[in-house]
């Protein structure tokens, strides 16, 4: 009888343990959501000092970006065709910055104003576009910081290119032959696709 008891005491215990995992990971996400949300007054802030336009309205969306299971905030500056873009990380109940972008504007649904994002990869592409140029980014996601592991950029005026792979010149098969095994069986994904909400 005491064996019984014990057995279904441990039963019910684990019983607990298993529905609190659930609770514990929506807590833990509303936590995130609610910390950047209290944040958004210093990103405004941030946003605003960085543009060359007055700012009235600051874009924000959340993302699992780097692929640890916890949600990043991605900002800009709707009101500035050339608005930078911020990305920042919850970690140790604080919110910090992990990237700066140039050049971006997901809401204007032009690609190379977009960010790409390999989540799998833990891998962000960025681009920059003028009449005379076109340039292209990759980061990785390194020790809580997103590093620029490969760029491309073509003149079209002077007809030059060139391609870096961790800030080394290659040609533009070896350059291309990178970029396709830092993707590698990694989805897509689109900024300008997110949920966006304005501040």
């Amino acid at each position: 009888m005491k064996r019984f008891i014990k057995i279904i005491s441990l039963a019910l215990v684990a019983l607990i343990l298993v529905s609190a995992f659930p609770a514990a990971k929506v807590n833990a996400a509303s936590n995130e959501i609610n910390a950047f949300k209290n944040y958004l007054p210093k990103v405004y802030a941030q946003v605003k000092s960085d543009s060359y336009l007055p700012t009235s309205k600051v874009k924000y969306a959340f993302y699992d970006i780097n692929n640890d299971g916890k949600k990043e905030m991605i900002a800009y500056d709707s009101t500035n065709p050339y608005s930078k873009g911020y990305i920042y990380q919850y970690k140790n109940k604080k919110v910090s910055r992990i990237k700066c972008i140039s050049n971006f504007q997901p809401s204007r649904n032009i690609d190379t104003l977009d960010i790409y994002i390999y989540k799998k990869k833990k891998v962000i592409k960025t681009g920059a576009l003028s009449a005379q140029t076109n340039n292209n980014y990759y980061y990785k996601y390194k020790r809580g910081k997103y590093v620029l592991v490969a760029e491309s950029g073509e003149n079209y005026e002077n007809n030059t290119s060139y391609y870096k792979v961790n800030g080394k010149k290659v040609s533009k098969a070896k350059f291309k032959k990178y970029v396709k095994k830092l993707v590698k069986g990694a989805k897509k994904k689109k900024t300008s696709t997110l949920n966006w909400y304005e501040y």
